[in-house]
């Protein structure tokens, strides 16, 4: 029977000067009441329209809360029996002593009309100087709102009355996958032909998916982040569509005039970076991205096996086409010291290899093996000393071919373009 209880606002205690309501703590400053009880009764007309209840609880020192005669929450009290004249566990000081405590409670707990919340406080100890009680129990509705798509980064909401909001990030399924920067040639002299009939710098993009791909509307650029990337062509599917594991190529030569397929950059042989994006929104997705170091005149570098994560440089350019590398030592273009010259390249048929002075006067035996880009040996000639030497390719198909040149002990390695 709560008839004859006082009543006040919070904060309720004594000792500290903050409080609302001061409580008696029984008269004797050496043997003080040990428990004081609060309880409040409110109304819920509905439960059904509150989801969630959040109970905040600042005590000095121990607490339990009951909702409808259940315990709800013990705090710095013994967790299987506390009586009425059970201590805290242990006394509490600043700031712990006026630090909100924020719990959720189920909602199963409240019903339709009148609900009851009580709370024991303990002291520490029967000399406490103070106690302090404050409880706030916030209940929350979900009703019908607004839905909002936002593509932005951030955005800013202003909430004129007591709100709450709900933010989902939803996965944009548009994005493209699977589209790889596969092999590129950043300095072109001899090997590949644009529909201009210019040797240009390519890139070639590969699909590893199983759908074919639009590229429309996807941008490509030689540095990040992009400045002034260049943009594939809309309505224009028949030349920017990737079929399923196929190829695209693109030309780096700055002449977007030429084609649709002919970005507005160049691809610097000193090595730089390519990135493929898309543009959702306000964002810019980096699909793929390849840096690369030194690039060698007529030699692609790019992923091999297709799409991997490996980079090889290619013993064989194949826009259009899957990456190959045979086993023919293709590392050792990278060092091949200048010893050695060979010339006309191209050619069309005699090629002349030229040694310099200090292995000339070696008079070294030399050999020399020609090998196509299969790595099948196509001819082997012997020489007694490294002079001036001719080597014929007449009988040879039109191609790109290896020249190994074994002078004595060391080892050069050429290629030539035969036409």
């Amino acid at each position: 029977d709560d008839s004859l209880w006082e009543s006040g606002l919070a904060q309720l205690g004594y000792g500290d000067g903050d409080e609302q309501t001061v409580v008696d703590f029984g008269g004797d400053p050496g043997n003080k009441i040990v428990t004081t009880w609060f309880r409040k009764k409110f109304v819920i007309e509905d439960t059904s329209i509150y989801k969630r209840y959040s109970l905040n609880l600042i005590r000095d020192d121990g607490a339990r809360v009951f909702v409808n005669g259940l315990v709800v929450i013990r705090d710095n009290m013994q967790r299987w029996s506390v009586g009425s004249n059970a201590t805290a566990e242990s006394v509490v000081d600043v700031p712990e002593e006026s630090t909100w405590l924020h719990y959720t409670l189920n909602p199963a707990l409240f019903r339709n009309g009148e609900n009851v919340i009580a709370v024991e406080i303990h002291q520490g100890t029967v000399t406490s100087s103070d106690i302090s009680f404050d409880l706030e129990l916030a209940a929350r509705s979900n009703q019908p709102g607004t839905q909002e798509i936002i593509f932005d980064n951030a955005f800013e909401l202003s909430l004129l009355d007591d709100t709450e909001i709900t933010a989902v990030r939803i996965t944009d399924t548009s994005t493209i996958e699977k589209i790889f920067i596969n092999e590129w040639m950043a300095s072109n002299n001899a090997d590949l032909l644009d529909e201009m009939g210019e040797f240009e710098d390519w890139i070639e993009l590969f699909n590893a998916g199983e759908e074919a791909v639009d590229l429309a509307g996807l941008y490509l650029a030689d540095t990040l982040p992009a400045i002034n990337p260049w943009q594939f062509p809309s309505n224009q599917s028949d030349i920017t569509t990737i079929p399923p594991n196929g190829y695209l190529v693109i030309f780096a030569d700055n002449d977007p005039e030429q084609g649709a397929l002919h970005a507005n950059f160049k691809l610097s042989k000193d090595g730089e970076e390519v990135a493929l994006l898309q543009k959702i929104g306000h964002d810019t997705l980096v699909l793929d991205h390849v840096a690369f170091g030194p690039q060698y005149r007529n030699i692609t570098f790019g992923r091999f096996p297709d799409g991997s994560p490996e980079f090889e440089y290619m013993t064989e350019t194949t826009p259009w086409a899957s990456n190959f590398v045979s086993t023919f030592d293709v590392e050792s273009i990278r060092k091949t010291p200048g010893e050695v010259s060979i010339y006309p390249v191209p050619t069309s048929g005699i090629l002349i290899v030229r040694f310099n002075e200090t292995l000339a006067i070696q008079n070294l035996p030399v050999e020399i093996s020609v090998f196509s880009m299969t790595g099948r040996m196509v001819s082997s000639s012997h020489h007694q000393s490294a002079s001036i030497i001719s080597i014929s390719l007449e009988n040879q198909s039109k191609g790109l071919y290896i020249l190994q040149i074994i002078a004595g002990e060391q080892r050069f390695v050429k290629r030539v373009v035969l036409y």
